[in-house]
């Protein structure tokens, strides 16, 4: 069997299905590479969602703390930092969403 980029089945020659061959998947992804499976797969993007919800958060965090910091100091530095937080938090919820 062979595993597209869109994780669908495509018998291949040599294959168990067939009746020989060792039974191992390959993902077809630009060239191909061993598959780790279709469960390391949905484990890997599920760290990656995680991933991205702790970056969001953390940003949110850094971001309110830096703007609030920088508003009675009146230092553009604190709340030009905070406004970037907010930015890469736009950026974490994009890619995030990507992957679920």
């Amino acid at each position: 069997m062979w595993i597209d980029a869109d994780s669908k089945l495509i018998p291949s020659w040599g294959d168990a299905s067939h009746g020989s061959g060792s039974g191992r998947s390959r993902v077809v992804a630009g060239r191909n590479r061993p598959a780790r499976g279709l469960m390391d797969r949905m484990r890997l993007l599920q760290r990656g969602v995680w991933l991205a919800v702790a970056t969001v958060g953390w940003n949110v965090i850094e971001g309110v703390i830096a703007v609030a910091a920088g508003m009675p100091a009146s230092s553009v530095a604190l709340i030009g930092f905070g406004i970037d937080s907010f930015v890469e938090t736009a950026s974490g919820a994009d890619g995030g969403s990507g992957l679920s």
